[in-house]
């Protein structure tokens, strides 16, 4: 291996300073538009069941998908509910605000609160 990790061929590391790397977060966060932030046409969907990580029992120790003959950990699943067309009132929540918890007040689209069975 590479004395730079597992770079490829010709990639080398790109050294930044904090402010740097701040402008780059802002700048990636900047292409996502207003159609997919609040789900308009064509982003619209049917309502889903999607997989949000692995059920614990207790907390720390993965439950064991009884389905799968005990070898894989059971899923744990969120409803996303249907938007038509016109998309929502809201935006939908980000990765960084669901680690942070924002969002369950109402102001973000799909908080992945609600369970399903899919």
């Amino acid at each position: 291996m590479a004395a730079g990790g597992n770079l490829g061929p010709g990639i080398g590391n790109i050294r930044l300073n904090q402010q740097e790397r701040a402008q780059i977060v802002e700048f990636l966060k900047a292409l996502t538009e207003d159609r997919v932030r609040y789900e308009r046409a064509p982003f619209d969907h049917p309502s889903l069941c999607v997989p949000v990580g692995y059920a614990e029992n207790p907390p720390g120790v993965l439950t064991p998908d009884t389905s799968a003959g005990g070898t894989a950990a059971a899923d744990v699943w969120a409803f996303v509910p249907p938007v038509g067309q016109g998309g929502n009132a809201v935006p939908l929540q980000t990765f960084a605000e669901l680690l942070l918890g924002v969002g369950r007040d109402g102001s973000r689209a799909h908080t992945l609160q609600q369970s399903c069975v899919p």
